[in-house]
C-alpha cells in the first residue's frame, strides 16, 4: 500500500522572515556549541559525546539553509532575493566560525587522534575526517599572526564569494541590432527576441546563456590524444570560412560549428525541436526515471499558493515501485523570468539524514532549475537537443539528491567528493544520444494542444487522445547521433584549457607571483593554444571570460578538471553496465543500490570500482569522442 504523502512546505515568506529563520539557526547553533563546550574537555572527548554533537548541529544547518538558499535563484522578488544572499551569507559567516574555534578544536582533534579509525564504520570514519581537515583548512593548525590572518582571508572570502554571485544573477540587459544583422541566428530565434517598437531594433541578451599531480598527467594526456583530433578539426573549419585558407577565430567557432552541422549533416535543430515539446518530453524523462530506477512519479496537480514560489511551477511526488514507499517531492521551474538564475541547475531543498527512532525522516525536497525558451502563441515551449541533454543532466543530480539515504547531511545525495560529483549525471546525458531513447522522449508539437493546456498533454502521454503522438523520424536521430563528434576535439581542449588555468590561478609558485599575475592573459593564452582558435591579433590582452561563471570562485576551486575526470568515469559506467541495454532495470537497480543511494557516504573509488568490475580506464571516454 503506497504511503501517505508528506505535507508539502511553505514557500510564502517574507523578507523579514527569511532574517529571522537565520537568526534563529545562528543562534540554535551558538547554543549547542557552547553546551558542547561547557560539558567537556578534550580528556573526555569521545565520538559520541563530540562528533555526534557536531553531526547534530551540522545536520540542523545543512537541514535549512538550503531552504534559506532557494528563494536568490527562483523568488520573483527582488527584496526577497536580496534578503537571500544575506540571510545565507550570515549563517555561512556562523558556519566559519564553528571551525575558527581553538576549543571546538581541541576537542575534535582529541577525538581524530585517539579513535582507532579500523573500528569504525566508514561513514563515521569519513565524517570525522572531513570534520577535521575543515578545522585545519580554516586555519586551526596556524599560530599567532597565521592564524589571525587565515581568519581574516576566509571571512573575505564568503563575503567576496556571496558579492560575485550576486553580480552574476544581475540582468546585464540588452545590445540592440537590426534584423538584417542577425541573419544567422535563423528567422524564428529572431523573432523571439524582444523587439522595441520605435526602431524596430531587436535586443539580444547579454546573460550567460546567449553569450557563449595526477590531474596534469591526466590533462596531460588528453592532450597528447585530443591534439591530432583538434588539427583535423580546425582545417576543415577554415576551409568552410576560407576555402583559400585565412586565421579562424575563437569567435568564429559556434557559427562554423553549427553551419558545418547543417550543411554536412543536415542537422537542423530548430526542425528536431518540435519533436521535443518541453512539458511532453520532460514528462517522458520522468517515464525513463520511472524505468529504470523502478519508481513512481506522479505530478501533482492543482498545486497553488503557499506550495510553490511562482505558478509556473510544477511539483511531482516520488514513491519507491517496489514498496511504494514516499521518496521525496522534485520541483520543476523552467521557463526564464526576470531575476531568475540564468542557468541550468538542480537545487537540493532539504536534504536527508539520519534521526533517531520514532521521529519523522526529514522530508527530501529538490528543485530543477533552468531557462528553455518560453512557449509561443502558436506552439509550446520547444527543446533543442542540447538542452533535452542538459534536462537529462540536471535531473541526474536531482534523483541523485531524491535516492540518497546517509547518516549525515554532508553526505546525502550529490554530495560526495568533487572528483565523483559530476559522474552520475553526466552518465545520464549517454540517454540522449541512443535513437530508441529519443524517440520515446519525442512527440511532434502538433499533437499537443496550442495553449500547452496539461489535460491535453495528459491525454497525449497515455494515449487517450484521438490524435495520434508522432515521434521523430529515424532519419533525423541518425543524423543527430552521425554529428556527435564533430568537433569534440575542439571542445574537450577547451575544458582542457579552463581546467589548466584553473590550477594555474590557485597553484601559485609564490605570494610575489600572485600579485605579479595576469589572469586575463592567463586564460586568453591558454584557451588559444589548447583550442587551436586565435583570438584578435593573436594578442591575449583581450576579454575577461573566466569572470562569467562562478565555478573558479565557489566550489570548484583548482577542481574543474572533475568536470573531464567525471566525463571519463561516467563513460566507464555506461559502457559497463548500460550500453548493451539502456531501459535495463537490472542495471538501474544495481546504480541505484551500489551508487546513488549512498551519496558521498562510502569510499567513491571503491564503489565505482565494484560497479564497474575494475578501474576506469581513459580509452572508453575516447571511443566516445
Amino acid at each position: 500500500m503506497k504511503t501517505s504523502i508528506p505535507e508539502l512546505p511553505s514557500f510564502h515568506v517574507s523578507p523579514s522572515q527569511l532574517t529571522h529563520s537565520a537568526l534563529d539557526l545562528i543562534n540554535d547553533i551558538q547554543t549547542a556549541t557552547e553546551q558542547l563546550l561547557s560539558k567537556l574537555t578534550p580528556r573526555d572527548a569521545t565520538f559520541e559525546n563530540v562528533v555526534l554533537s557536531m553531526a547534530k548541529i551540522d545536520n540542523e544547518i545543512k537541514s535549512k539553509v538550503q531552504f534559506l538558499a532557494i528563494f536568490q535563484a527562483v523568488s520573483p522578488s527582488l527584496e526577497l532575493r536580496q534578503e537571500s544572499s544575506a540571510a545565507v551569507s550570515m549563517v555561512d559567516t556562523a558556519y566559519l566560525n564553528l571551525f575558527q574555534d581553538e576549543n571546538l578544536f581541541a576537542l575534535v582533534d582529541a577525538v581524530h587522534t585517539n579513535c582507532d579509525g579500523g573500528q569504525m564504520e566508514i561513514e563515521d570514519r569519513k565524517f570525522l575526517t572531513k570534520l577535521h581537515s575543515t578545522f585545519l583548512d580554516n586555519g586551526l593548525g596556524l599560530h599567532g599572526k597565521n592564524k589571525k590572518r587565515s581568519h581574516e582571508i576566509s571571512k573575505r572570502l564568503v563575503e567576496l564569494r556571496v558579492a560575485f554571485t550576486e553580480n552574476l544573477s544581475v540582468d546585464p540587459g540588452y545590445v540592440w541590432k537590426k534584423e538584417e544583422d542577425l541573419e544567422g541566428l535563423g528567422a524564428e530565434r529572431i523573432q523571439t527576441l524582444p523587439l522595441c517598437p520605435s526602431n524596430g531594433l531587436r535586443g539580444i541578451p547579454l546573460k550567460k546563456t546567449y553569450v557563449n599531480g595526477d590531474v596534469k598527467s591526466m590533462l596531460g594526456d588528453l592532450s597528447m590524444y585530443l591534439l591530432p583530433m583538434a588539427q583535423t578539426e580546425l582545417e576543415a573549419l577554415q576551409r568552410a570560412k576560407h576555402p583559400s585558407g585565412g586565421p579562424f577565430y575563437l569567435w568564429d567557432f559556434d557559427y562554423y560549428h553549427n553551419k558545418m552541422l547543417r550543411d554536412n549533416y543536415q542537422v537542423d535543430h530548430d526542425l528536431i525541436a518540435e519533436y521535443f515539446p518541453a512539458k511532453v518530453t520532460i514528462q517522458r524523462m520522468l517515464s525513463v526515471f520511472e524505468t529504470i530506477f523502478c519508481l513512481k512519479i506522479e505530478h501533482l496537480n492543482g498545486i497553488r499558493g503557499d506550495h510553490i514560489w511562482h505558478p509556473e511551477v510544477k511539483v511531482f511526488s516520488v514513491h519507491d515501485r517496489d514498496d511504494q514507499g514516499f521518496i521525496g517531492f522534485l520541483y520543476l521551474d523552467i521557463y526564464p523570468r526576470d531575476g531568475k538564475f540564468n542557468h541550468a541547475a538542480n537545487f537540493n531543498i532539504f536534504p536527508s539524514y539520519s534521526v533517531p527512532v520514532g521521529m519523522d525522516q526529514p522530508l527530501v525536497c529538490t528543485a530543477l532549475v533552468c531557462n528553455v525558451a518560453y512557449p509561443l502563441p502558436d506552439k509550446p515551449a520547444l527543446l533543442k537537443h542540447h538542452e533535452v541533454i542538459t534536462l537529462f543532466h540536471e535531473l541526474g543530480h536531482a534523483f541523485h539528491d531524491l535516492l540518497g539515504r546517509s547518516k549525515y547531511a554532508t553526505f546525502h545525495g550529490h554530495r560526495t567528493v568533487a572528483d565523483f560529483v559530476e559522474a552520475p549525471s553526466q552518465l545520464l546525458e549517454y540517454w540522449c544520444w541512443v535513437p530508441e531513447c529519443l524517440q520515446r522522449l519525442s512527440c511532434h508539437y502538433s499533437s499537443v494542444s496550442p495553449d500547452g493546456g496539461e489535460d491535453d498533454e495528459r491525454d497525449t502521454l497515455t494515449n487517450h487522445s484521438t490524435r495520434t503522438p508522432e515521434e521523430i523520424p529515424r532519419s533525423l536521430l541518425e543524423k543527430i547521433v552521425k554529428a556527435r563528434s564533430v568537433n569534440q576535439g575542439i571542445l574537450t581542449m577547451r575544458q582542457v584549457a579552463f581546467s589548466k588555468f584553473d590550477l594555474e590561478i590557485h597553484c601559485p609558485a609564490s605570494h610575489r607571483a600572485v600579485k605579479s599575475t595576469d589572469i586575463g592573459e592567463i586564460y586568453n593564452s591558454l584557451l588559444q593554444r589548447k583550442t587551436l582558435l586565435q583570438g584578435p591579433e593573436n594578442d591575449c590582452q583581450w576579454g575577461h571570460g573566466y569572470a562569467t561563471t562562478p565555478h573558479y570562485i565557489w566550489g570548484q576551486e583548482a577542481n574543474y578538471y572533475s568536470y573531464l575526470y567525471t566525463r571519463i568515469l561516467a563513460a566507464n559506467m555506461w559502457w559497463s553496465n548500460f550500453h548493451s541495454n539502456p531501459m535495463s532495470q537490472e542495471a538501474g537497480l544495481k546504480y541505484r543500490k551500489m551508487i546513488l543511494e549512498h551519496g558521498g557516504s562510502q569510499d567513491e573509488h571503491m564503489a565505482l570500482v565494484e560497479f564497474l568490475g575494475g578501474e576506469p580506464t581513459v580509452e572508453v571516454f575516447l571511443r566516445y569522442l
